[in-house]
């Protein structure tokens, strides 16, 4: 993991237990260094043991840890110079949820080896959603669900609670599927009754061969998944790329979700 998840524990645990609880505690837990570089790769264990040592010095368990570290997060990257990323990712807490993937991404222009996370908006309502939060990661699911509270009360007022309901795992990766509810109607500016809802007349229309040289990358795909039509980029890859399945020619890496017509199409908001 990159180091700017661990420099952020640190400061998590200089605010609230002392500045000098941090040498103690990477002591107690046999780390070497004290110090660690925000875009430096550092072993996976390292968070893990730092709070498994908090954990037998407060009472206070590790999953209680992990969300107030997840709480304090969001604080210490808007000090750090994320706030004004973090704040133009939507004009509500759904869209925001949404683009979150999009945030990872763009992350890696700095984070190179970044292994991201992927978030799913599964269903929602005026004062309910469901969220699915895919990671190969064990160990993060209650630090997520404490950046999900700072971040809806940080950048949108909402004061949420988040409750884990589910969790598959499939392959290497880990499905979490989060509650979050809130009193109040409606999560920013959005109308959550109609935003979905198709228009009842359709405007002027635009002809295939208008529309698709628009576009470098393309592919059209039917129910079976099938490569009905591809953009002449792609078709300069691989000839043969029409006619075929999508399966036979492409792998999707993210985000993790099976590949089918039915969920991919679920996914529209995502980047793959």
């Amino acid at each position: 993991m990159y180091g700017l998840l661990i420099v952020g524990v640190q400061h998590f645990i200089e605010s609230q237990f002392g500045v000098d609880s941090w040498t103690r505690v990477v002591e107690k837990a046999g780390l070497g260094s004290v110090t660690y570089q925000t875009q430096n790769v550092y072993s996976e264990t390292v968070i893990e043991r730092v709070l498994d040592v908090l954990t037998d010095e407060t009472g206070l368990s590790l999953d209680e840890l992990s969300y107030q570290s997840g709480l304090y997060f969001v604080t210490f990257t808007t000090q750090y110079g994320y706030k004004k990323l973090l704040r133009v990712q939507g004009r509500d807490f759904i869209n925001f949820l949404r683009n979150l993937d999009n945030l990872h991404e763009h992350l890696r222009f700095s984070y190179p080896k970044i292994r991201p996370p992927s978030f799913f908006v599964k269903s929602k309502s005026v004062n309910k959603i469901e969220l699915v939060y895919s990671s190969k990661r064990l160990g993060f699911v209650h630090y997520v669900r404490g950046q999900l509270v700072a971040l809806a009360r940080q950048f949108f007022g909402l004061d949420i609670r988040v409750d884990l309901i589910g969790h598959e795992r499939e392959g290497l990766v880990n499905h979490f599927t989060y509650e979050i509810i809130h009193t109040k109607n409606g999560w920013g500016t959005v109308d959550l009754d109609t935003e979905d809802q198709a228009p009842t007349e359709w405007g002027a229309t635009i002809q295939q061969d208008e529309f698709f040289p628009l576009f470098s990358f393309f592919l059209v795909l039917t129910r079976d998944l099938r490569i009905k039509k591809a953009s002449s980029s792609f078709v300069k890859l691989d000839p043969h790329m029409e006619g075929s399945y999508f399966v036979d020619k492409f792998l999707i890496a993210r985000p993790y979700i099976d590949v089918s017509f039915e969920v991919v199409s679920r996914h529209t908001a995502c980047i793959f």
